[in-house]
């Protein structure tokens, strides 16, 4: 290995002999105790001692296919000789690849040559590929060689030939494996022959800056394979299932520890599948512990459904995530699936590897926010300088950057002599555990005063509906500094509106802390390496045009007012700027006071901004009719513009703002042009509301036939709005009519229908019922149904009569088989079996979204996004021949 300069290492055996560790015989088993590991040897020695000790135990499986610790060996040392063989003089080795187990033969196998490695994300782009290589040259460290997979081999070639450098495949590369299981160790006289020899140069993500190499020495892994042993128990035999890649640190690091320590490493690669394909991996391999980032254990906790026994959560009794600082919702969200299990926030960094780790268990205290990084690691001293620095100092951590410049400031001995880190990070300890308070340099000043970023972010993920939650600062239109946060919500119970978020941090934040955008996302752009990519997050579209006359300013202010928005634009979208249906009301009831107007929620959804609203207000004054007074009162326009209409039906009960987001979005469809929506009738007129979802269907299409007399038509409905949606297309078809699409959002099936498809196909599933509602509450909403639409009260109380009365009719619905292409959409809360749709409802092309949120958020923001996104596709799929 090639030794960092500021080092000094001990003169060399004269004999020149490398000392022999001999592959065990087929059948020797691991022992009970792991091997010793000695932080003054090399990591080569230690990877040839620990191999060769645990024999015949398992080393890695990937789904069925298994290899044991001696086949491990053998093909390490065949990648090892190979190496050598072309490239005698040495030189870092870089390779590419993703997770399989000829990767980590090549990884191994490298490093037994004693040469640096130098890992490539798979997902690199060719210049950041350069770069790094670059890198290298300038720093007088050429690549001997680069490696690559077959899927990585042809780009990393290219790269390779510009700077003459050979580049070999992994076929050639692990070709010799056989020829060479019997032999010595790999010759190392080039190479260090101490701990202090650089085995990995990591280069970092560049999340905070542009990327650097970092010089890992062998005592780093040596030291951090034995705190994984006292800390995590990793012992021999242990099933170990690793989530990361290994061109990612920890990744490596959770790999060389594992084999250090005889575990079964179980190799899982997140990229390749979904969360649920994982969780069916789990349950079959049943790993002991696992090692992921938070980002991914968030998506395994939503694709478990709630009130389920998942098995691929069964095994499991320690689950360590890292990368990311890991929330205490995230937390405890996953110790109530797997009680059995510890959960652990692990922190490290490229230039240190281990840090701290922080454990929740069942009966923990619950916390909010991101969890402390907790108990220091194994020979790592932390403390805090007095700019709130935290500093990391061990002989056991890196040597230093690549480029010497940039160690100033960073890489030191401090007053007693110790090798030391002074990291970006601000921290704090509360008694034995370390808090981390944000990166020191993200404090930007607001108004004059100093802000915290992650202060912020830490106020909106405490009331536990927010999961993630980053805050940046940025240049406004006019100069100033502002912040502007993104989060993802939490996807168990009601997604919280902008507005909300607003009012609760006025509560909790001064006035210059609040963030002047909130912009909700339904996951956060990542990097190759999982954490999160900030120059690939959206920029807040606001640009609001001021009011126009004083009608539309006593409006903007009103809205600004319930919205906690200091202005609001004329041409704003009510719904983008962060209301919910609870909000609209509270306006409705400002705006009706002030303005002696009677507004109802349609007025609001065919006019959802301040320009619009003020003209139907004025209109309303004049006693003018309604430009849509030849359509049924129970038809409104959303949107006006060229193009395929699009026809949405409401639910039980539920107005036309229910549709007012998906308008807002409906432009990201090539060829959508105008929305309407259909609500209940007797829900803002007075009249005979509909029994029957056929009887809701005619009255419908009397008017979507007038506003559209032939296909191709798109039908789009929430909750019992599904079914009408439905029952409307196969009329359509069956009248001769093309529909394309029909999307059902959460529409739940009806008892007897589930009961029908469970006597058919007893392997169909049913999802577990609802509690039933108090009988006091149950037949105060009973008295109510059969003076729906017709006796009208407050327009809350007409709803909710509307609504019971819905709720009856999709409980007797049957619904008929629809053969056209389907798209149906479940929340969190809608566990029914896509098959009981495939086999009895939607019996042509059928497709399935499933959306972590409750059934009222979901045809809001972030929500509506991932629905419009999933109608754009299946449209496009349409068009294809």
């Amino acid at each position: 290995m090639i030794a960092h300069p500021s080092i000094s290492e001990p003169a060399s055996d004269p004999s020149g002999q490398q000392p022999v560790a001999v592959i065990p015989a087929a059948g020797t088993h691991a022992p009970v105790t792991p091997v010793d590991l000695d932080l003054d040897c090399t990591l080569a020695d230690a990877l040839e001692r620990a191999a060769a000790a645990y024999g015949e135990a398992p080393a890695l499986r990937l789904r069925d296919n298994a290899i044991t610790y001696r086949e491990l060996l053998a093909r390490a040392r065949g990648v090892a000789a190979h190496i050598q063989r072309i490239r005698p003089d040495g030189g870092p080795v870089v390779a590419q690849f993703g997770l399989s187990q000829d990767s980590v033969a090549v990884v191994v196998g490298i490093l037994l040559t004693g040469r640096p490695l130098v890992t490539l994300d798979p997902a690199l782009p060719t210049e950041r590929i350069d770069s790094i290589v670059d890198a290298l040259v300038t720093r007088e460290l050429r690549p001997g060689l680069v490696v690559a997979d077959a899927e990585h081999l042809e780009t990393l070639s290219i790269c390779a030939a510009r700077r003459g450098v050979i580049a070999v495949g992994f076929p050639e590369i692990l070709a010799s494996a056989p020829d060479v299981a019997s032999t010595a160790l790999p010759d190392r006289t080039h190479a260090a022959t101490t701990s202090s020899a650089i085995a990995n140069i990591q280069f970092t993500s560049g999340s905070t800056g542009g990327p650097k190499g970092v010089l890992q020495p062998d005592s780093m892994w040596l030291n951090d394979a034995l705190y994984m042993r006292a800390s995590f128990g990793l012992t021999p035999g242990l099933p170990v299932a690793l989530c990361m890649p290994i061109s990612f640190a920890a990744g490596l690091n959770v790999l060389i520890s594992s084999l250090l320590n005889g575990c079964e490493i179980l190799l899982a690669d997140p990229r390749r599948g979904t969360p649920t394909d994982l969780l069916a991996s789990m349950a079959q391999t049943a790993p002991h512990t696992v090692f992921l980032t938070p980002s991914l254990l968030r998506s395994l906790n939503q694709a478990t459904p709630a009130g389920t026994e998942h098995p691929g959560w069964v095994s499991l009794r320690r689950i360590i995530t890292t990368g990311e600082p890991l929330s205490g919702e995230v937390a405890t969200a996953t110790v109530s699936i797997a009680p059995e299990s510890t959960v652990t926030n692990w922190v490290g960094s490229s230039e240190t590897l281990a840090i701290g780790h922080f454990d929740v268990r069942a009966g923990s205290p619950p916390r909010t926010g991101p969890l402390p990084a907790g108990t220091p690691a194994l020979n790592k001293i932390l403390t805090i300088d007095d700019d709130g620095r935290v500093l990391i100092s061990s002989p056991h951590i890196a040597l230093g950057y690549l480029d010497p410049e940039n160690n100033e400031d960073k890489f030191f001995h401090d007053e007693s002599g110790r090798w030391t880190f002074r990291s970006g990070d601000r921290g704090m300890f509360d008694g034995t555990d370390l808090i981390l308070l944000g990166r020191a340099e993200d404090a930007v000043k607001i108004r004059g005063y100093r802000v915290e970023p992650a202060e912020v972010g830490a106020a909106l993920l405490s009331a536990g509906d927010v999961a993630e939650a980053v805050v940046v600062p940025r240049e406004s239109r006019s100069g100033n500094t502002e912040l502007v946060a993104y989060v993802v919500p939490s996807g168990h119970g009601r997604t919280p509106p902008t507005a909300v978020l607003r009012n609760r941090l006025r509560t909790s934040l001064p006035q210059w802390m609040i963030p002047a955008h909130i912009v909700e996302l339904s996951e956060l752009p990542r990097n190759a390496r999982g954490k999160v990519d900030r120059t690939a997050l959206p920029a807040p579209t606001r640009n609001p045009e001021a009011p126009a006359g004083p009608l539309e300013t006593a409006i903007a202010e009103i809205w600004g007012a319930e919205l906690s928005l200091d202005d609001v634009g004329r041409d704003e979208n009510i719904y983008a700027l962060g209301a919910d249906s609870l909000t609209i009301q509270q306006i409705m009831v400002r705006l009706n006071d002030s303005l002696s107007v009677g507004l109802t929620q349609s007025d609001v959804a065919g006019a959802p901004t301040v320009a619009e609203l003020a003209s139907v207000v004025e209109r309303r004054k004049a006693g003018a009719s309604s430009p849509r007074s030849h359509l049924a009162p129970t038809t409104v326009l959303l949107r006006r513009a060229e193009g395929r209409p699009v026809f949405c039906f409401t639910g039980a009960g539920a107005s036309t703002l229910t549709f007012v987001a998906l308008a807002d979005r409906i432009g990201e469809i090539d060829g959508a042009g105008s929305v309407f929506a259909f609500q209940p009738n007797g829900l803002e007129n007075r009249g005979i509301p509909d029994w029957t979802v056929a009887a809701a269907a005619r009255r419908h299409l009397r008017d979507l036939r007038r506003i559209q007399s032939e296909g191709p038509y798109v039908l789009i409905g929430h909750s019992l709005g599904g079914f009408i949606a439905l029952e409307a297309a196969r009329r359509l078809e069956a009248e001769g009519q093309r529909v394309d699409l029909v999307v059902a959002v959460d529409t739940f099936l009806p008892p007897r229908v589930i009961h029908h498809a469970k006597r058919a196909d007893p392997s169909v599933k049913i999802a577990p019922s609802h509690a039933p509602l108090p009988s006091k509450e149950l037949w105060r909403r009973r008295l109510r149904v059969p003076f729906a639409g017709l006796v009208k009260g407050s327009p809350t109380a007409d709803a909710q009569a509307l609504e019971e009365l819905g709720v009856r009719v999709g409980r007797l619905h049957r619904p008929r088989p629809f053969g056209g292409r389907v798209l149906i959409v479940q929340g969190s809360e809608n566990h029914d079996d896509p098959t009981i749709w495939r086999q009895h409802i939607a019996t042509g092309e059928l497709e399935t979204l499933r959306l972590e949120c409750d059934h009222l958020s979901i045809v809001r923001e972030p929500h509506i996004g991932d629905i419009v996104g999933a109608m754009r596709d299946a449209l496009r799929r349409g068009t294809q021949p």
